[in-house]
C-alpha cells in the first residue's frame, strides 16, 4: 500500500513539473509572438519608407534634367 502512495506522490509531483514547464512554454511562445509581430510592424515601416525615398530620388532626378 505504502508503494502505491508513494508512486501516486510522485506522479503528482511530475504532473506539478510538466504544468510548470507548459506555463513557461506558453509564456515564452507569448513573447516570441510578441517580437515577430514588431518585428512586421517595423519591416513594414521599412517598406514605406523605401517606397517613399524611391519617389522622392524619381522626383530629384526629374528636377535635375
Amino acid at each position: 500500500m505504502n508503494a502505491i502512495i508513494s508512486s501516486v506522490s510522485r506522479v503528482n509531483q511530475l504532473m506539478e513539473h510538466i504544468s510548470t514547464a507548459s506555463d513557461e512554454q506558453s509564456r515564452g511562445i507569448g513573447q516570441i509572438e510578441q517580437a515577430v509581430t514588431e518585428m512586421d510592424s517595423v519591416t513594414q515601416q521599412n517598406a514605406a519608407l523605401v517606397q517613399y525615398l524611391t519617389q522622392s530620388v524619381s522626383t530629384f532626378r526629374l528636377s535635375a534634367s
